[in-house]
């Protein structure tokens, strides 16, 4: 009995030194985020303002040995239009996305993705106008004081936000014997031609 028992204790203390010697098979240790870098969405073109982008803005987080990390929260800002989520979690790959609809203002926008601690990746787009659809005037009533004076009028073609779109229009009065239009492109000189009467001025491009 006493020999049956030394082997039972044997073989337990066996079996305790194959589990230790086994070790962890799960791989390296990933370590903190350490660095963040750009995978795309970045100068998608130049694009009409408040368009969504077609491609979404990607960013990778990374540890110091290059190891993607999973799960990191990613901030996700822009003073320019809407993105989709103000933060998003990278996946497997360690990737974190978000989507851009950009603001309504012509000209250069940027969006900026943030991990704490991280330099942060800014993505630069750039907008032009949409189609027309007004004709902008500097005012709707003009008086001239009399024969011989003289009115700047301006007649700027936008799109639906206001952003000027380069398109000439034409200036016309309806009377000539009262006002003229000497057009320049973007509106007309208006010159009296009569005192103490009235007529109707128009301002046109295309179907506008």
């Amino acid at each position: 009995m006493r020999f049956a028992s030394g082997m039972v204790a044997l073989t337990a203390t066996t079996i305790v030194a194959l589990m230790i010697a086994c070790g962890d098979a799960s791989g390296p240790k990933l370590g903190p985020p350490a660095n963040i870098v750009l995978v795309s969405g970045d100068g998608q073109g130049t694009i009409e303002v408040g368009a969504k982008l077609g491609q979404p803005l990607s960013v990778r987080v990374a540890d110091s040995q290059g190891q993607h990390l999973s799960g990191v929260v990613v901030a996700w800002t822009t003073t320019s239009g809407v993105l989709s989520a103000s933060t998003s979690s990278t996946n497997a790959d360690g990737v974190a996305t978000a989507d851009w609809t950009l603001g309504t203002l012509v000209g250069t926008q940027t969006a900026t993705a943030t991990v704490t601690g991280l330099t942060p990746i800014t993505f630069t787009a750039v907008t032009i106008p949409g189609p027309p659809t007004q004709i902008v005037l500097s005012r709707d009533t003009v008086q001239l004081l009399g024969v011989g004076d003289v009115f700047r009028f301006n007649a700027r073609v936008a799109d639906q936000f206001g952003n000027t779109v380069l398109l000439q229009t034409t200036v016309e009065s309806a009377d000539t014997s009262i006002v003229t239009a000497d057009n320049f492109g973007t509106g007309a000189v208006l010159i009296g031609r009569a005192s103490g009467k009235t007529t109707t001025i128009r301002a046109m491009v295309g179907s506008l």
